[in-house]
């Protein structure tokens, strides 16, 4: 197989990476455990993509080119990441007792410490230059949000419940925004204030909810497992979060999903364990299982740049990738260990 190479340089790293100019793919056969498919190199997609877990890992093009960024946060392990659609190169990723904050695309890394495990982190969908990271203090689950930038993070008041952890965030705008709880029966949380204070709603289904998605300030998806069976279950409401209802609760390959996402109002994707990914191309009216090859694994996060690009975190070193919806599903490689989260950096 031939391909070019063209060497250049990536100064915002100050690394020196090896572009390729052609699509063709060079493969090899997945080590065991991680099915029957193969590693194979996506083509440049002009996308940037962050993963983070043990460490960070950034590409400007899909994951054509890796490379691990070094950060002030030392070996602290990284449970998200989100970056605001404003094109500015603003993300942040979260972990135990840390908040990350970059500038310029993942190049670099500032380091903010607060007393919290913190396992989610959402921006706004309208560019307003909110965040909000959501986990747990002690037995309670906390969230905290910043209107400035990182530059205060103000507490949010939150209804009891039995919870103690704060599974995901998704905000639709500053003002709409949903999180889900790690309790059992779920808990859905909903803020029409930005996030000020949360009200409790539980669904009529029992089961623990994982993640959650929101396309706007009315619809939105969550993810989990059902109670009786332990069925992968996706949740659904249309009216801002006043009614959830079951859009798909059975038992195909694995009995939990962890992480959703929507590139918009009709194309969605949840994936979980044993390589499990369900698609909707009709908002969640119908869903369908798309083959992974996966045997054994676990999906953790999940990104769509489009209705076409994606990418799926396995925590471990290689990682899923599509760039036709996910018809197919192929793995690329990533430096270091494992990776639990992935967003797009657009």
């Amino acid at each position: 197989m031939m391909v070019r190479w063209q060497l250049v340089s990536l100064l915002a790293l100050g690394l020196i990476i090896v572009v390729l100019s052609s699509c063709a793919h060079q493969t090899t056969q997945l080590p065991p455990g991680y099915g029957n498919g193969s590693f194979t190199t996506p083509p440049p997609l002009g996308i940037g993509i962050v993963a983070v877990g043990v460490g960070i890992v950034g590409s400007p093009d899909g994951g054509a080119f890796l490379s691990r960024v070094s950060t002030p946060a030392g070996s602290v392990e990284l449970n998200d990441v989100a970056f605001d659609s404003s094109g500015t190169g603003t993300g942040w990723a979260v972990g135990t007792g840390t908040i990350l904050r970059t500038r310029d695309d993942a190049a670099t890394w500032e380091v903010m410490q607060l007393p919290y495990d913190f396992g989610a982190v959402a921006t706004a969908q309208d560019d307003s230059g909110s965040v909000w990271v959501g986990g747990s203090y002690g037995n309670s689950p906390v969230i905290r949000m910043t209107h400035d930038d990182g530059g205060s993070w103000v507490p949010c008041r939150l209804p009891h419940t039995a919870a103690s952890w704060v599974n995901d965030l998704a905000f639709a705008d500053y003002r709409h925004g949903w999180a889900v709880l790690g309790a059992s029966p779920a808990v859905i949380l909903k803020t029409r204030d930005g996030g000020r204070t949360w009200t409790k709603t539980i669904p009529t289904v029992a089961g623990q909810l994982n993640g959650i998605a929101c396309t706007d300030s009315r619809h939105a998806w969550a993810v989990g497992t059902s109670q009786s069976g332990g069925h992968p279950l996706v949740l659904a409401t249309t009216d801002g979060g006043a009614r959830w209802r079951v859009q798909y609760a059975a038992r195909p390959l694995g009995g939990e999903l962890d992480a959703v996402t929507f590139a918009d109002s009709r194309h969605g994707w949840a994936v979980g364990h044993d390589g499990l990914i369900l698609a909707t191309t009709d908002g969640g009216t119908h869903w369908a299982i798309q083959p992974t090859g996966l045997q054994g694994g676990v999906l953790h996060h999940v990104a769509f740049f489009d209705d076409l690009h994606g990418w799926a975190a396995t925590g471990g070193y290689p990682m899923l990738w599509t760039a036709d919806g996910g018809r197919h599903w192929w793995v690329m490689k990533l430096p270091g260990g494992g990776y639990d989260a992935v967003a797009v950096a657009p």
